[in-house]
């Protein structure tokens, strides 16, 4: 999947496709680099035009993403932040 986004605070979309193996192609800006491990910035986050077209050859290539990439959207797996949020929400509750 490809962004050329100029404003994006969270894409929920990057995730989903991440998690179901898809390759990012992402700017090296806004939540891009928190969003995606550093391991993994330099094949998947670009910096310009040049950048860009150097990662849509190589995902034309080979558009999957590599397994730990995609496991490291676990993270973000509704199984694993239900807990989060409700001790969060239980705390403000009880304050």
């Amino acid at each position: 999947m490809l962004s050329t986004a100029i404003h994006e605070f969270f894409d929920v979309s990057i995730v989903e496709a991440v998690y179901g193996g898809g390759l990012p192609i992402l700017p090296r800006r806004l939540s891009y680099p928190e969003l995606i491990p550093a391991p993994w910035h330099d094949c998947c986050l670009y910096d310009d035009f040049d950048g860009l077209l150097v990662h849509l050859r190589a995902a034309i290539a080979d558009p999957r993403a590599p397994p730990a990439l995609r496991a490291s959207m676990a993270r973000f797996d509704w199984r694993a932040l239900a807990a989060v949020y409700d001790a969060l929400l239980a705390e403000v509750g009880s304050g």
